[in-house]
């Protein structure tokens, strides 16, 4: 099994509901993470995409954080375990 490479997307958000709502002069932000040619991100629940097609935009910044040797399967069914979690109707 090879290495996976893992990838940080984040995103900025200006104006978003948390600076609005406290009356911030920061800015929001988003975070997604790339592995396995999809970026896995929350809103209202675990979701994926392809990398940079999410409804935030393009991504403001790209950090490299290393590689994983977990197989796909596996990470898809951590991810799914916390999809049961961590959901609209959650919470957490």
């Amino acid at each position: 099994i090879g290495m996976v490479e893992v990838v940080l997307y984040i995103y900025d958000l200006p104006g978003g509901p948390v600076r609005q709502a406290t009356h911030s002069n920061q800015d929001d932000f988003m975070i997604g993470v790339v592995v396995f040619g999809l970026e896995f991100y929350y809103s209202g629940g675990i979701q994926s995409d392809h990398p940079g097609c999410t409804a935030f935009g393009s991504p403001t910044e790209i950090i490299t954080l290393g590689e994983t040797h977990i197989p796909e399967d596996v990470f898809q069914e951590f991810v799914a375990d916390l999809s049961t979690r961590f959901s609209s109707s959650s919470n957490e």
